[in-house]
């Protein structure tokens, strides 16, 4: 609006003075009629402080003046009314270098202009800038937050206390009461406020895991705030798997005869370790290595430190250590030419014991039953690993029948077995005990023929003399000749 007043204005008008300067001067009160015009100012509102954060690392605040145009015009339309804002009121009163409207500032006093934009008339007023306290929020680095794990079972899975990564993280706003911390599994927990609540017993669900935090000082206006992320990780405690074993002593002499390694099947470029004996709580001195040479039976315990930080110690793990013999061993034949020829082995020794016969299987039995005729290695195995112990055993049987006709399949008849007892006498006989021969057990063994006459079939008698477990024996019995 404009008002225009009438107001009336009085005017003095002097003549020249005289030339003689004896006629003094003359003045004249004239009277007239001029139009003033009168503008308002335009209205400008009550502009209360501006607070806003500090950025950490400039110092500044950022202030968005758009924020407060709708204060400093008080009601006006904004079509008509330009808002500005200045440093100086000089600057404001006519409108002269303008801050922008995205201002970065420490705290401070300025000035703010509302324009009418028809009139051109401006109204000026103060507004405070606050540039409040930066919050901010420290990273922990991995090392800070990985810890072993000794929870339960060693899967990388364990129950932290979140809450004692809080110094770390506030730094040296620590202690300040007017800080709050929070804790968020998502970044998106985080933007919608669903914090972790578990904190003193919080289980990881992955390994590693990021935890976002949240720190506010609720001391500022603005609730300052700072946010940063870190991994929760656990690091799995070495695991040495020492296996039992046993140090071989001669039973006879007594002396040693091989020492025991125990290995832990870990690297010596990537672990520590300490060796203990029995009950020892003090390590074996110079016992540093990933493998320990045992010369002594006992139990031995090892734990393995990890030698990158955190230094995770293993549990202690144990190898039992024992002490064992060679056998020494003998082995009976019982008996020949009968249908289950058995061989039983006598093994004296403190070893644990498995018997084999020629390359089968070995059995914790020391008897063999329905062993071949022949001649047969025996070998007394300790399962701690001692040497073992091998001898020969020799079982005899005869050839129920034989068809000498010349096909090269069951020609002649011998005693198997017979040929490694070279001292051995075997006599045949007819039915009617009329003796016909006797075999070499170092020959094939008899074709069938007396004086090269080919004998009939029948039954045929022998005797054999032979040595069984060093023992002198006889046996007799008959077999068949078919033809």
């Amino acid at each position: 609006a404009v008002a225009t007043n009438t107001t009336t204005v009085y005017s003095l008008t002097s003549s020249a003075t005289n030339t003689t300067g004896s006629t003094p001067s003359c003045s004249q009160l004239q009277t007239g009629t001029a139009t003033i015009t009168t503008l308002p100012l335009p209205s400008i509102g009550l502009m209360t402080n501006y607070f806003s954060c500090k950025n950490l690392a400039t110092g500044l605040a950022i202030f968005d003046f758009n924020t407060k145009n709708s204060q400093a015009l008080a009601g006006q339309n904004n079509s008509q009314f330009t808002v500005s804002y200045h440093l100086l009121q000089s600057q404001a009163l006519i409108g002269s270098n303008a801050l922008p409207l995205i201002y970065n500032s420490v705290s401070r006093t300025i000035w703010v202009s509302v324009k009418n934009n028809v009139t051109g008339c401006r109204n000026t007023t103060q507004l405070v800038l606050v540039a409040e306290t930066a919050t901010f929020a420290l990273q922990p680095t991995d090392l800070q937050t990985t810890i072993c794990d000794q929870f339960n079972e060693n899967d990388g899975f364990v129950q932290f206390d979140i809450e004692t990564y809080n110094q770390i993280i506030l730094g040296s706003q620590f202690g300040n009461t007017d800080y709050q911390i929070q804790y968020f599994l998502t970044n998106q927990d985080l933007v919608s406020n669903n914090p972790i609540t578990n904190l003193n017993s919080f289980e990881n669900s992955s390994n590693p895991q990021t935890i976002f935090v949240k720190i506010i000082n609720n001391k500022t206006i603005n609730k300052c705030e700072a946010v940063t992320s870190f991994n929760l990780k656990v690091k799995l405690l070495p695991e040495p798997t020492p296996k039992d074993g046993a140090v071989c002593y001669d039973q006879i002499t007594g002396n040693l005869i091989s020492n025991y390694t125990i290995d832990t099947g870990l690297n010596i470029s990537t672990h520590t370790f300490e060796w203990f004996l029995d009950t020892s709580s003090m390590p074996i001195i110079g016992a540093t290595n990933s493998t320990f040479e045992v010369t002594i039976p006992g139990n031995y315990f090892v734990v393995a430190t990890s030698k990158s930080a955190p230094f995770c110690n293993s549990e202690s793990k144990l190898a039992m250590v024992v002490r064992s013999e060679p056998a020494i061993a003998n082995a009976r034949v019982e008996y020949s030419f009968n249908e289950n020829i058995q061989v039983i082995v006598y093994a004296k020794g403190i070893g644990s014991y498995l018997y084999q016969i020629d390359e089968e299987i070995p059995q914790a039995s020391n008897t063999f039953n329905y062993v071949a005729p022949g001649n047969h290695k025996i070998t007394v195995i300790d399962e701690n690993g001692c040497a073992d112990f091998i001898l020969e055993v020799i079982a005899l049987d005869y050839v129920k029948f034989f068809t000498p006709n010349g096909d090269n399949y069951n020609d002649q008849w011998n005693i198997e077995g017979i040929k490694n007892q070279p001292n051995a006498k075997i006599f045949l006989y007819d039915r009617y005990g009329k003796f016909i021969k006797q075999l070499s057990p170092e020959n094939d063994g008899w074709d069938g023929t007396f004086r090269g006459t080919n004998l009939p079939a029948d039954d045929y008698w022998f005797t054999v003399f032979y040595v069984e477990n060093g023992e002198d024996k006889v046996f007799k019995s008959h077999f068949s000749l078919k033809r």
